[in-house]
Formats: structure tokens, C-alpha cells, sequence
């Protein structure tokens, strides 16, 4: 866990508002620059169409079931959802 800096957010996932003071997690540049752009596909010269991206199940198995997880209560300590299989690719 790390304290907060003064341009990290201070709205906790579960929407608690965090002290500067307060230790947060996770923590680390990686976490504090998370990679939010999203994709969308379409067919060149073709009208109204798009190609479906499936976004689920990208994370590896043993990430999900263990890597990744938040302590009991974490959801009020957490701003970022360590439990979302983008954050985990991203790590």
C-alpha cells in the first residue's frame, strides 16, 4: 500500500473519500497510470457496421482466481479495481 500524493484521487471504489494521509492501494506508478483507452472496429466502406470485441475472460485463470483480489473491506481503501480483467492485463 502506499499514501496518496496530492493528484492521485481520493474517491475510494466503494466511493469513501480518502486523506492524503491515508494508505491506498494499489499502489505504484503502474496502478496510479492506468491504460484506459478502448478500441472499436468497423468495416472499411461498409455503412453502420462494427466488429464485436468479446472483453471477457482476457485475464489468465490463476490472475483471476488468485492473483487479483482485495483484501475483506478493501473496497473503501481501493482506487483502482485490482478485480477488473483489464487492470490485471495491464499489470
Amino acid at each position: 500500500m502506499s499514501d496518496l500524493g496530492d493528484d492521485i484521487p481520493k474517491v475510494a471504489l466503494d466511493g469513501t473519500t480518502l486523506r492524503g494521509d491515508q494508505a491506498a492501494f494499489p499502489c505504484g506508478l503502474i496502478a496510479k497510470y492506468y491504460f484506459t483507452d478502448r478500441y472499436a472496429l468497423s468495416l472499411t466502406g461498409v455503412a453502420n457496421s462494427s466488429i464485436e470485441i468479446d472483453e471477457k475472460n482476457i485475464a489468465h485463470d490463476v490472475d483471476k482466481d488468485y492473483k487479483f483480489k482485495l483484501p475483506s473491506g478493501g473496497r473503501s481503501r481501493a482506487w483502482l479495481d485490482v478485480e477488473d480483467e483489464h487492470v490485471m492485463v495491464w499489470f
